[in-house]
């Protein structure tokens, strides 16, 4: 995990209008204290949670990916 993933979660999560709730649920996640905890830097994440967040994350500043893709 990157040192500073729990950070850029967050600002990602915060950019696409996602709540911690619904991140824990996007990435299969039973609780929104889960992804605090990454936040925070107390969790990490699996590489492959943090592989397809970057991945939605770069469609969604090309466009490709909308909100209601998602929600």
């Amino acid at each position: 995990m990157d040192v500073n993933w729990g950070s850029e979660l967050k600002e990602i999560r915060k950019e696409m209008g996602i709540s911690q709730e619904k991140m824990a649920k996007l990435l299969g996640y039973s609780s929104k204290h889960i992804i605090s905890r990454i936040e925070s830097g107390n969790k990490e994440m699996s590489t492959i949670s943090v592989k397809c967040v970057k991945f939605a994350y770069r469609l969604y500043k090309e466009g490709l990916l909308s909100k209601v893709d998602y929600m």
